[in-house]
C-alpha cells in the first residue's frame, strides 16, 4: 500500500518506544503528550520510521559531547554513575560520562569558591550563614591535619597548629613556635602558615584555604600579622613564585588576593613584576592591579613595570603593556641613575627594535615622543639614528617609524644649556660633545650610513606629511603639492 505521507510503502504501526537497558528510568514510562493535528501530520514520517533505542544507538549518542552535556545537566550524579557501569572502562563513552561527572561535581566547589572570594573581600558585611555551614561541614570531614600537618611538623615535639579548632592568635603562636624549632633545618619548609596555605591551594581545598586566609585576615585587622608568618628564608612570599601566577586558576588567585594579607610592594621582587614575567596572560596582571598593586612600582630587575613587558620570555607582552597603561602606568617615568636598565620604556623599546611596543606607546596620549633621558643623552629618534649609524646590521625601520610619527631628534648633555634639535643637520649630531652612552661612537659612522640615514629621515617626514593631509585636507594639500615640485 502506497502512502502519500512517506512517499513509499507504509511502515507497520510503530511500537511504543522502550527505554534502553542502561537507562536509570527504564521501569517508568511517562504518559504521551497530546499534540495538535498539524504537528502530528508534519512528524508522521518521523514516527513511521521510529525504532526502539538499542544499545548501539545509545553508545553513538553518548559519544556526542552535546548529548553528554545534556545528560550531565538533567540527570543526578548517581544516575550518571549507574549509566557509566553499562560501558567498558576503556571505552569512549565511559570516559565521556566520567568527564561530565567530574564537571558536575566540581560546579558546587566553584560556586563555594566564588562565595568565599566575596566573603573575604567584604569582611565587614553580614556573614553568609549557608557558606559558613558548608565550610564547617567540609572542615569536619577534612583530613588536612593528618595528611599534611602531622607528616611535616610532627617531629618538632610541640603542639601542632590545627586550623579547624585553633583561634587566629593560637594558630599564629603555634606556627611561630614551629618556625623557630625548624629555623636551621633546610629540609623542613617554613614558615609554617605559608606552607600550609600553599598545601591547601595545591589540594584545591576550598574550606581549608578559606579558613587559613580568614585567620590571617583577622590577624592583619588586629595588627598582629607579622611578616615572618608569610615570608620564607629568602624573604619571598607566595605571590612571588611560579605556583601562584602559572598554576593557580583565576578564582583561586582572587581568593588569595581578596584576603589582602600579602605585601604587594616589597623591595626586591614585586608580585606585579612576577605576574608580567610568569603570568600566562594579561589577566594575571589585571588581578594584581585590581587588588591595589601600583602600576609604576617596579623591582630590582625592572624599575619601571612597563619595561618588564619588553623581556623576551614574557608571554602576551602587548596585552600586559596595555593593561598597565589602562590602569594608569606612566610611560614617561625615568628611573634613577643607579637602577638596572636606567632608561624610559620608549627608549628601551627603540633600542631593542620592538616596533609593536613603540607603536603602542606612541598611541597612548600620555606618552612624550621627544622625551630626553639624561643617562642616554637624547630623544628616542636620536637613539634610533645613533644605533643605525653605528650598527651596520641595524635596519632603518625604527628611524622611519619614529619620523613618520612626528618625533624630533633632540640631544642634551651635561655641558649643554638646553636640548638641541639636530633636524636635518646630521653633521651637527655627530659633532656634539657626547662622551658616553649610545651616542658616544657617532664619529666612527661611515658616509654610506649617513646617506642612508638622510634618506630614511626624508621618507619618514613625507609619510608624516601625507598623514596630516589625510587628517586635515585643507591648506596642507597645497603645501604638499608645492613641496613635490622640488623633489
Amino acid at each position: 500500500m502506497y502512502s502519500s505521507v512517506t512517499g513509499g510503502r507504509a511502515s507497520p504501526p510503530p511500537s511504543p518506544p522502550l527505554s534502553p537497558p542502561c537507562s536509570p528510568d527504564a521501569g517508568a514510562n511517562p504518559p504521551e503528550r497530546r499534540r495538535s493535528p498539524s504537528v502530528a501530520a508534519d512528524s508522521a514520517s518521523s514516527l513511521a520510521v521510529t525504532r526502539p533505542a538499542t544499545p548501539a544507538s545509545m553508545e553513538t549518542l553518548l559519544a556526542m559531547p552535546p548529548v553528554a552535556r545534556c545528560l550531565a545537566a538533567s540527570l543526578p550524579t548517581l544516575d550518571l554513575l549507574n549509566l557509566r557501569h553499562n560501558f567498558a572502562p576503556g571505552s569512549q563513552q565511559f570516559a565521556t560520562i566520567t568527564q561530565q561527572v567530574t564537571i558536575k561535581d566540581s560546579a558546587p566547589d566553584e560556586r563555594m569558591l566564588a562565595r568565599a572570594v566575596h566573603c573575604l573581600s567584604c569582611p565587614r558585611r553580614a556573614e553568609d550563614q549557608d557558606l559558613r555551614q558548608d565550610l564547617q561541614d567540609a572542615l569536619q570531614d577534612s583530613a588536612f591535619f593528618s595528611q599534611d600537618i602531622e607528616p611535616l611538623y610532627g617531629s618538632c615535639g610541640q603542639p601542632l597548629p590545627d586550623p579547624v579548632r585553633d583561634s587566629p592568635q593560637q594558630f599564629a603562636s603555634r606556627c611561630r613556635t614551629i618556625d623557630k624549632a625548624f629555623e636551621h633545618q633546610w629540609r623542613i619548609p617554613v614558615p609554617c602558615a605559608a606552607t600550609l596555605l600553599k598545601r591547601a591551594l595545591e589540594n584545591a581545598d576550598v574550606a581549608m584555604s578559606f579558613r587559613l586566609l580568614q585567620m590571617l585576615q583577622a590577624l592583619r585587622q588586629q595588627g598582629a600579622l607579622a611578616k615572618s608568618l608569610l615570608e620564607n628564608r629568602n624573604g619571598a612570599t607566595l605571590l612571588i613564585g611560579r605556583f601562584f601566577h602559572s598554576k593557580l586558576g583565576t578564582l583561586w588567585r582572587r581568593l588569595v588576593l581578596a584576603a589582602a594579607v600579602f605585601d604587594l610592594h616589597p623591595r626586591a621582587l614585586t608580585p606585579l613584576g612576577q605576574a608580567i614575567r610568569l603570568g600566562p596572560d594579561a589577566q594575571a596582571v589585571e588581578l594584581l592591579l585590581e587588588a591595589g598593586a601600583h602600576p609604576d612600582h617596579g623591582d630590582y630587575f625592572a624599575p619601571v613595570p612597563l619595561t618588564a613587558c619588553l623581556e623576551p620570555s614574557v608571554t602576551q607582552p602587548a596585552e600586559k603593556m596595555a593593561a598597565l597603561l589602562r590602569y594608569g602606568a606612566n610611560p614617561n617615568q625615568i628611573p634613577g641613575y643607579k637602577d638596572h636598565c636606567a632608561a624610559p620604556v620608549l627608549h628601551q623599546a627603540v633600542s631593542q627594535g620592538l616596533s609593536w611596543a613603540v607603536c603602542r606607546l606612541l598611541a597612548h596620549p600620555a606618552t612624550d615622543p621627544d622625551l630626553i633621558c639624561p643617562w642616554w643623552c637624547g630623544s628616542p629618534l636620536a637613539i634610533a639614528a645613533a644605533d643605525f649609524l653605528v650598527d651596520h646590521d641595524k635596519p632603518g625601520d625604527m628611524v622611519r617609524l619614529l619620523t613618520a610619527q612626528g618625533c624630533r631628534m633632540l640631544i642634551h648633555t651635561a655641558v649643554m644649556k638646553g636640548a638641541e634639535d639636530c633636524g636635518d643637520n646630521l653633521n651637527a649630531l655627530i659633532a656634539l660633545p657626547v662622551g658616553w652612552g649610545p651616542l658616544s661612537h657617532l664619529r666612527e659612522a661611515s658616509d654610506e650610513r649617513k646617506a642612508q640615514l638622510a634618506v630614511l629621515l626624508e621618507e619618514g617626514r613625507m609619510a608624516a606629511a601625507k598623514r596630516k593631509i589625510e587628517q586635515d585636507p585643507g591648506d596642507l594639500k597645497l603645501r604638499w603639492q608645492e613641496s613635490c615640485r622640488f623633489l
